[in-house]
C-alpha cells in the first residue's frame, strides 16, 4: 500500500507540474488546463485522507492560527477598501495571483511529499522505489520543459532574445516556471537527505544520473525565463539553482556531515555557524560553474546575452532595475496615507494605479499597514521556529536526513522571501506557493504501527 501512495503522489506531483507548465507556454491565453488543477486537488485530499488515517492525531500548528488572522485581516481590507466580489475572488482564489489557492496548492505539495519523506526512512524498498520514480518524475517534467522551449523558440523576435506577441503578460507565466522548479528542489533535497542517511539503490549512478538533470534542467528553465521576458523568475531559479548546488557541494565534507548529525539545526548554527563560511565559499564556486555553462551554452547556441531583457536589450540601461528604484520614492506618500491600517488601494489613491513599491516589506506596510506587517511577520517568525523541530525519531540517521533536508528547505525560503523583500510585493504567487511548501501548516503526528 505504500508503494501505491509513492506512485498516487508523484502523479499529483506530475498533474500540478503540467497545469503550470502549460500555463507557461500558452502565455497570455488565460487558464488552460484547469481539469488538471482540480484533478490535483482531489487526489491531494484523498491521499491526505489515507495519511490521517495512520495518525493519531493531526496538529494544526500555532503559525496557522497566526496566518488565518492575516488573511482574514487581509480579506477585510480588500472589502473595505476595494469593495468588490471580482477583487476578493482575485486576490485570493485566482489563478493568476490568488494568495490563498497559492498557499493551499504549495500546502498540498509539502504534505504528500513530507509523507513519502517518513515512509522512505523506514523501508530501504520504498527508498529505492523513490529514487525510481524521483528519476522518471524529473525526466518527463523535463520533457515538458523542453517542449515549452521549442513552442517559445518558435515565436522568437529575430533582434531580441524574447518572444513576439506575450503583451507584458510575463509575470504569471515566471511565478509558474518558479513554481516548478521548486517542486523539483523540493525533490531533490529530499533524495539527498535521504542518500546521507543510509545507502540508497544504486547510490553513485542515481546521484550523478539527476545532478545532471537538475543542471541542465536549471539552465532550460533560465532560457525559458528570459524567453517570456521574466527577470524576477531569471533570478529567482539562478539563487535557487546556486543554493542547491552550494549545499550539495557541502555536503561532500564528512565534517558538515558530522556536525548535522550531533546538532538539531537552528538559526545560529545556519547563519553563524561553520555551516555558513563554508556555504559562501561554495556558493562562489557554484556560481562560477553557473556563469562558465551560460557562457558555454549562448556560444554554442549564437545566443547574444546582452539581447535578453536582463542584459537591457543591447542598450546598456536596465529597465527592469531602474524602474523598481524609481518606485522607491512613492513608499512615503502610500505609507503615510494609512500607516495603521493600510489600504489595499493606496497606490491608485496617492502615486497612481501600479506604482507600488516593488518589496514585500513595504507592500505590507502600505496595503496592510503596522498591524499587517505586525501578524505577518509574527506568523513568519514561529513558522520558522517550528519548521526547525526535530519531530521524528532521534537516531543519528534522523537527525542527519532532518537537518539536511531543513537546510535545503530554509534556504530556498531565504532565497525567495529575500527576492521578495527586493523584487516583489507580497502579493507574489510564488511567495505564498513557497510559504505552503516550506512551513507546513499541519502537523502528523504519533503514528501507528502497520
Amino acid at each position: 500500500m505504500k508503494l501505491l501512495y509513492l506512485a498516487l503522489s508523484f502523479f499529483a506531483l506530475f498533474l500540478l507540474d503540467f497545469y503550470l507548465k502549460s500555463n507557461i507556454s500558452g502565455i497570455g491565453e488565460g487558464s488552460l488546463n484547469l481539469p488538471f488543477l482540480g484533478l490535483f486537488v482531489v487526489l491531494c485530499g484523498i491521499l491526505i485522507l489515507w495519511h490521517s488515517t495512520t495518525a493519531r492525531s493531526i496538529v494544526i500548528r500555532r503559525s496557522t492560527w497566526l496566518l488565518s488572522l492575516f488573511l482574514l485581516y487581509f480579506a477585510f481590507r480588500i472589502v473595505v477598501d476595494i469593495g468588490s466580489v471580482e477583487g476578493l475572488k482575485a486576490y485570493t482564489a485566482g489563478t493568476t495571483g490568488g494568495v490563498i489557492l497559492f498557499y493551499i496548492l504549495g500546502t498540498l505539495a509539502a504534505i504528500i511529499t513530507g509523507k513519502n519523506l517518513k515512509n522512505a526512512r523506514c523501508s530501504k524498498n520504498y527508498l529505492k522505489y523513490f529514487t525510481i520514480c524521483f528519476i522518471v518524475y524529473i525526466i518527463v517534467s523535463y520533457g515538458l520543459l523542453l517542449k515549452i522551449f521549442f513552442e517559445l523558440g518558435s515565436r522568437l523576435q529575430t533582434d531580441m532574445f524574447i518572444i513576439s506577441g506575450r503583451d507584458g503578460a510575463y509575470q504569471r507565466p515566471g511565478n509558474f516556471l518558479v513554481m516548478c522548479y521548486l517542486m523539483l528542489l523540493t525533490l531533490y533535497a529530499q533524495f539527498i537527505a535521504l542518500k546521507s542517511a543510509g545507502p540508497l539503490f544504486c547510490s553513485r549512478l542515481a546521484s550523478v544520473t539527476i545532478f545532471t538533470l537538475f543542471t541542465v534542467y536549471t539552465l532550460t528553465s533560465l532560457l525559458i525565463a528570459q524567453m517570456i521576458g521574466s527577470n524576477n523568475a531569471t533570478v529567482s531559479i539562478a539563487g535557487l539553482g546556486l543554493i542547491t548546488t552550494a549545499v550539495v557541494m557541502l555536503l561532500w565534507l564528512k565534517s558538515i556531515q558530522q556536525y548535522l548529525t550531533a546538532l538539531s539545526l537552528n538559526f545560529t548554527r545556519l547563519f553563524f555557524g561553520k555551516i555558513s563560511s563554508r556555504l559562501a565559499v561554495f556558493g562562489v564556486l557554484a556560481l562560477v560553474i553557473l556563469t562558465c555553462l551560460t557562457l558555454s551554452i549562448s556560444y554554442y547556441f549564437g545566443i547574444d546575452l546582452t539581447m535578453t531583457r536582463l542584459g537591457g536589450f543591447g542598450t546598456g540601461e536596465f529597465s527592469s532595475m531602474s524602474s523598481r528604484i524609481a518606485l522607491l520614492g512613492n513608499f512615503s506618500n502610500q505609507f503615510n496615507y494609512s500607516p495603521i491600517f493600510g489600504n489595499m488601494d493606496v497606490d491608485r489613491l496617492t502615486t497612481g494605479s501600479g506604482s507600488y513599491v516593488h518589496s514585500l516589506v513595504a507592500t505590507l506596510l502600505t496595503q496592510t499597514g503596522f498591524l499587517g506587517f505586525f501578524l505577518f511577520a509574527a506568523y513568519l517568525f514561529l513558522g520558522l521556529k517550528e519548521r526547525l523541530k526535530l519531530e521524528y525519531e532521534k537516531s543519528a540517521e534522523c537527525v542527519l536526513s532532518n537537518n539536511i533536508f531543513n537546510l535545503f528547505s530554509l534556504l530556498f525560503l531565504s532565497t525567495v522571501l529575500l527576492i521578495a523583500v527586493v523584487a516583489t510585493s507580497f502579493l507574489s504567487a510564488t511567495l505564498w506557493f513557497s510559504l505552503g511548501m516550506f512551513i507546513v501548516g499541519v502537523r502528523f503526528n504519533s503514528y501507528l504501527k502497520s
